[in-house]
């Protein structure tokens, strides 16, 4: 069976494709510098070809109940910060309700009744 032009063609743009994307990861790999340097690199292996984090790998196997104790400390962090921000609302509140009062004193009540 030969090949239509159609099949040809998609071949062709994805074989280029490829080169393209290889020549741009070697031009890369060619201009980087080779002081460069993330700690990420001090914990990172390669394994079959794949590179892995060992912290990551490390954050998998913790036990449930110590993923439960971390999440109930998230909870317990978030209710806190939200009791802190509702205080802060309400005394925001309060300071220009005193705000107001102040102004109509000033003024002086225009109200006859």
């Amino acid at each position: 069976i030969l090949e239509k032009k159609k099949d040809y063609k998609k071949r062709a743009e994805d074989y280029h494709r490829k080169e393209d994307r290889i020549k741009a990861m070697q031009e890369r790999a060619a201009m980087r510098n080779p002081d460069e340097f993330y700690f990420g690199m001090n914990t990172s292996q390669v394994k079959d070809g794949k590179h892995k984090s060992s912290s990551f790998e490390e954050a998998r196997q913790l036990p449930p109940e110590m993923i439960k104790l971390m999440k109930d400390q998230d909870l317990s962090y978030f209710r806190m910060q939200k009791q802190k921000d509702m205080k802060r609302a309400e005394r925001l509140q309060a300071s220009l309700h005193i705000l107001d009062t102040e102004k109509e004193e000033k003024r002086g009540s225009k109200r006859k009744h």
